[in-house]
């Protein structure tokens, strides 16, 4: 399974456990974001995207949510684990916003509808908590550093006919990529 088939199965299945877990009943709305809104059509568009555009038109602060979704819940072969992690946490502070806007509109209801985002907030906090063991092996963090070296290196030579051996090319100030390691305990 794929990261994006389960990311989809992890959107149905919070969707599904809100429905059953919430009290709201079916097309009681919320005004947000300029829409009346269902809390479970707000929290699928949260996770599937389509929520994204309508949020940032109606506040700024939200305009890189759906860049951050689709780098923490997309493919991880097209980003790096700490680019990742960076997206997922900034996802989360994006769903806090927007729970904090969904239970102000909510008024009398505002219980139910904190109760009805605890799912989604399990699935980005686990999405979280996987983005951040990924960056870190035993407490260890690793990155990618580039250097170079000032001392002349021999890289090419030759046996001479008497025995020795004879410089033929040396190089100095060869760039280098080096990984490195940290430990921050």
């Amino acid at each position: 399974m794929t990261s994006i088939e389960r990311c989809r199965c992890a959107t149905a299945l919070a969707i599904l456990v809100t429905c059953l877990a919430s009290n709201v009943v079916f097309g009681q709305t919320v005004n947000v974001f300029n829409a009346n809104r269902t809390t479970q059509e707000i929290q699928a568009g949260v996770l599937n995207g389509t929520l994204w555009p309508a949020a940032a038109a109606a506040q700024p602060s939200l305009r890189d949510c759906e860049q951050s979704r689709v780098i923490a819940f997309g493919p991880k072969s097209l980003n790096p684990a700490r680019v990742r992690y960076e997206a997922a946490v900034r996802f989360r502070q994006c769903v806090a916003e927007v729970r904090s806007t969904v239970i102000a509109a909510s008024g009398t209801d505002a219980t139910t509808a904190a109760l009805s985002f605890d799912s989604t907030d399990q699935l980005v906090t686990r999405q979280l908590e996987e983005s951040a063991a990924e960056t870190q092996f035993m407490g260890i963090s690793f990155g990618v550093g580039v250097s170079y070296s000032e001392d002349e290196r021999i890289s090419e030579a030759e046996l001479a006919a008497d025995g020795t051996i004879r410089a033929t090319k040396t190089e100095t100030q060869e760039p280098r990529v080096i990984l490195e390691s940290h430990y921050y305990g």
